[in-house]
């Protein structure tokens, strides 16, 4: 339907009626918008933070936005029916979305040890209270790949070029980060979508697998990256592994 990416009200369109409403519970601006043929109803609460958002008439359309950071880029939520979509600066840089499912079934477990896989580790440094990545290692038993910058645009453009450069057509590549749930897939998810296509695998709102599918001219020549997290398997920190396996 071409919905507004914002949560600035006056971006809507033309502002009717804007009016400070209080209740027992809260305090919160009620703002009717119109735009060509659709009339908002915009309620705005805890300063900006939160906007719940309805379109009047037979259409019959509510969600929520909500802001994620104070900063001064742009990053909100909007929650509109079973789908959750992350914007940042105006665009879509993750969609969520709930949909029927089949009940678990037994997986038969593997007659072949996989050994032909990648590690991978982000090292950071935190400037004015942000996590700055510069440096990403990778290696596959036989070979480091390396990344340094200090930019963080860079330092993923050149690993990743340097990475999807060296795989074969048609390849599908493992590559296994510690604790890729809660750090290292934050960092890589946003440089992934310029690459290819990106199906991210979430369980209670962490990621599981995040899976980029590098297209090519033939199908059979598309290159496939599963990134995996290694804490899943082996949940330790990395100093208590290397000590039980006598590394």
């Amino acid at each position: 339907m071409n919905l507004p990416i914002t949560m600035d009200p006056f971006k809507y369109g033309e502002v009717r009626v804007s009016n400070i409403i209080k209740t027992e519970d809260s305090i919160f601006v009620r703002y009717i918008i119109v735009k060509n043929n659709k009339t908002f109803q915009i309620y705005v609460y805890n300063e900006g933070m939160i906007n719940k958002v309805t379109i009047l008439g037979n259409i019959n359309l509510s969600w929520i936005d909500t802001k994620l950071n104070h900063e001064e880029f742009y990053y909100f939520k909007r929650e509109i029916k079973k789908s959750t979509i992350y914007f940042l600066n105006g665009e879509t840089v993750l969609r969520k979305k709930e949909i029927p499912s089949k009940s678990f079934r037994k997986l038969q477990k593997d007659t072949v040890l996989m050994n032909d896989f990648i590690t991978l580790d982000i090292e950071t440094v935190t400037i004015n209270n942000k996590v700055t990545p510069y440096l990403i290692n990778s290696f596959d038993g036989r070979h480091h790949l390396n990344s340094y910058n200090e930019n963080e645009e860079i330092l993923f453009k050149s690993f990743f070029t340097n990475l999807i450069s060296s795989l074969e057509k048609g390849s599908r590549t493992y590559i296994y980060a510690h604790n890729l749930g809660t750090f290292d897939g934050v960092l890589l998810l946003k440089h992934l979508f310029p690459l290819g296509k990106v199906e991210p695998l979430l369980h209670n709102g962490k990621l599981i697998t995040i899976k980029l599918i590098i297209k090519a001219t033939n199908k059979e020549d598309n290159k496939i990256i599963i990134f995996k997290d290694s804490y899943l398997t082996l949940t330790s920190s990395l100093r208590n592994i290397t000590s039980a396996f006598n590394i």
